[in-house]
Protein backbone atom coordinates (compact mmCIF):
# COMPACT_ATOMS: atom_id res chain seq x y z
CA UNK A 1 0.00 0.00 0.00
CA UNK A 2 1.42 3.35 -0.98
CA UNK A 3 1.79 6.20 1.50
CA UNK A 4 -1.08 8.10 -0.14
CA UNK A 5 -3.49 5.29 0.77
CA UNK A 6 -2.77 5.11 4.50
CA UNK A 7 -5.26 7.19 6.47
CA UNK A 8 -2.71 7.73 9.26
CA UNK A 9 -0.24 9.26 6.80
CA UNK A 10 -0.26 13.10 6.88
CA UNK A 11 0.09 13.13 3.08
CA UNK A 12 -3.37 11.56 2.79
CA UNK A 13 -5.05 14.88 3.67
CA UNK A 14 -4.68 18.40 2.33
CA UNK A 15 -6.60 21.46 3.48
CA UNK A 16 -6.77 24.67 1.48
CA UNK A 17 -8.16 27.88 2.94
CA UNK A 18 -8.54 30.83 0.64
CA UNK A 19 -10.71 33.82 -0.06
CA UNK A 20 -14.15 32.75 -1.29
CA UNK A 21 -13.80 34.55 -4.61
CA UNK A 22 -14.00 33.02 -8.08
CA UNK A 23 -10.49 34.01 -9.15
CA UNK A 24 -9.14 31.45 -6.64
CA UNK A 25 -10.73 28.51 -8.52
CA UNK A 26 -7.60 27.77 -10.61
CA UNK A 27 -5.67 27.19 -7.36
CA UNK A 28 -8.30 24.69 -6.20
CA UNK A 29 -8.32 22.92 -9.57
CA UNK A 30 -4.53 22.59 -9.64
CA UNK A 31 -4.32 21.34 -6.05
CA UNK A 32 -7.16 18.88 -6.66
CA UNK A 33 -5.48 17.51 -9.78
CA UNK A 34 -2.14 17.03 -8.02
CA UNK A 35 -3.77 15.40 -5.00
CA UNK A 36 -5.89 13.08 -7.15
CA UNK A 37 -2.86 12.00 -9.20
CA UNK A 38 -0.77 11.08 -6.14
CA UNK A 39 -3.85 9.29 -4.77
CA UNK A 40 -3.72 6.93 -7.77
CA UNK A 41 -6.99 7.97 -9.42
CA UNK A 42 -7.10 7.27 -13.13
CA UNK A 43 -7.12 10.21 -15.52
CA UNK A 44 -10.92 10.13 -16.01
CA UNK A 45 -11.51 10.17 -12.24
CA UNK A 46 -9.00 13.03 -11.88
CA UNK A 47 -10.91 15.06 -14.47
CA UNK A 48 -14.26 14.28 -12.83
CA UNK A 49 -12.90 15.27 -9.42
CA UNK A 50 -11.53 18.58 -10.71
CA UNK A 51 -14.88 19.42 -12.30
CA UNK A 52 -16.76 18.43 -9.14
CA UNK A 53 -14.52 20.62 -6.95
CA UNK A 54 -14.98 23.48 -9.40
CA UNK A 55 -18.78 23.10 -9.32
CA UNK A 56 -19.07 22.76 -5.53
CA UNK A 57 -16.70 25.62 -4.75
CA UNK A 58 -18.26 27.87 -7.41
CA UNK A 59 -21.67 27.34 -5.79
CA UNK A 60 -20.30 28.23 -2.35
CA UNK A 61 -18.30 31.21 -3.62
CA UNK A 62 -21.27 32.68 -5.46
CA UNK A 63 -23.24 32.72 -2.19
CA UNK A 64 -20.43 33.49 0.28
CA UNK A 65 -20.60 36.48 2.56
CA UNK A 66 -18.24 39.38 1.85
CA UNK A 67 -14.73 38.57 3.04
CA UNK A 68 -15.58 34.91 3.68
CA UNK A 69 -13.01 32.16 3.55
CA UNK A 70 -13.54 28.91 1.66
CA UNK A 71 -12.14 25.73 3.13
CA UNK A 72 -11.54 22.73 0.89
CA UNK A 73 -10.30 19.50 2.45
CA UNK A 74 -9.13 16.65 0.23
CA UNK A 75 -8.58 13.32 1.94
CA UNK A 76 -7.62 9.96 0.56
CA UNK A 77 -8.29 6.48 1.82
CA UNK A 78 -7.92 3.13 0.08
CA UNK A 79 -11.31 3.63 -1.57
CA UNK A 80 -10.89 7.04 -3.22
CA UNK A 81 -10.91 10.76 -2.46
CA UNK A 82 -13.33 12.64 -0.20
CA UNK A 83 -13.77 16.39 -0.62
CA UNK A 84 -15.28 18.66 2.03
CA UNK A 85 -15.81 22.27 0.94
CA UNK A 86 -17.33 24.89 3.22
CA UNK A 87 -17.93 28.62 3.45
CA UNK A 88 -20.01 31.09 5.43
CA UNK A 89 -22.89 32.16 3.24
CA UNK A 90 -24.31 35.64 2.95
CA UNK A 91 -27.46 36.26 4.97
CA UNK A 92 -29.38 36.97 1.79
CA UNK A 93 -27.91 34.01 -0.15
CA UNK A 94 -30.43 31.77 -1.85
CA UNK A 95 -29.69 28.45 -0.15
CA UNK A 96 -32.83 26.86 -1.58
CA UNK A 97 -31.15 26.36 -4.95
CA UNK A 98 -28.22 24.48 -3.39
CA UNK A 99 -28.80 20.78 -3.87
CA UNK A 100 -31.02 21.26 -6.87
CA UNK A 101 -30.70 22.46 -10.42
CA UNK A 102 -28.19 21.72 -13.12
CA UNK A 103 -25.06 22.35 -11.01
CA UNK A 104 -26.12 19.82 -8.40
CA UNK A 105 -26.99 17.31 -11.15
CA UNK A 106 -23.49 17.73 -12.60
CA UNK A 107 -21.89 17.26 -9.17
CA UNK A 108 -23.90 14.09 -8.46
CA UNK A 109 -23.10 12.72 -11.92
CA UNK A 110 -19.35 13.25 -11.49
CA UNK A 111 -19.13 11.76 -7.99
CA UNK A 112 -20.17 8.57 -6.21
CA UNK A 113 -21.96 10.30 -3.35
CA UNK A 114 -22.68 13.92 -2.48
CA UNK A 115 -24.47 15.81 0.28
CA UNK A 116 -25.01 19.30 1.63
CA UNK A 117 -25.19 20.17 5.31
CA UNK A 118 -25.16 23.23 7.48
CA UNK A 119 -22.45 23.33 10.14
CA UNK A 120 -22.22 26.07 12.73
CA UNK A 121 -25.75 27.31 11.95
CA UNK A 122 -25.15 30.53 13.88
CA UNK A 123 -22.28 31.37 11.52
CA UNK A 124 -24.19 30.36 8.38
CA UNK A 125 -21.57 27.83 7.27
CA UNK A 126 -22.67 25.49 4.50
CA UNK A 127 -20.74 22.29 3.72
CA UNK A 128 -20.72 20.35 0.46
CA UNK A 129 -19.13 16.93 0.79
CA UNK A 130 -18.60 14.33 -1.91
CA UNK A 131 -16.61 11.18 -2.70
CA UNK A 132 -14.95 10.02 -5.90
CA UNK A 133 -14.08 6.32 -5.70
CA UNK A 134 -11.47 4.50 -7.71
Amino acid sequence: MSAAHRTDDPTSRVELRLAAVADRLPILRAATEAFALVSDLDIDAVTDLKLAVDEACSELMSRASAGAELSCILSCNGDGVRVTASAALSVDADESSLGSGFGWHVLRTLTDEARISHAHAEAGVTVIEFVKRR
